[in-house]
């Protein structure tokens, strides 16, 4: 990643699929820059203003951490997140 501004990743709570395991979306942003995946398949689907070799980067690092993004995830409580508690 050249550029010096901080890199933020935000993901959220577990996503059941029928049929499948579940999954959570990933975002990353770094100032106006942003992409969006999915783990555990380690897929960015929407990006802006990140090159090629950063966006193959970050798929890198949601496969390689893909079950302790997941672990975390399954921790998160969207309705207690929404109401603005911790």
């Amino acid at each position: 990643m050249g550029k010096s501004q901080e890199l933020k990743m935000i993901y959220s709570g577990l996503i059941p699929q029928k049929g499948k395991k579940a999954m959570a979306r990933v975002v990353f942003e770094r100032g106006d820059d942003k992409a969006e995946g999915r783990v555990p398949d380690g897929k960015i689907e929407t990006s802006s203003g990140f090159s090629t070799e950063e966006l193959r980067q970050l798929e890198d690092y949601l496969v390689r951490n893909s079950e302790d993004i997941l672990r975390r995830a399954k921790e998160v409580n969207p309705l207690r997140n929404w109401m603005g508690k911790d």
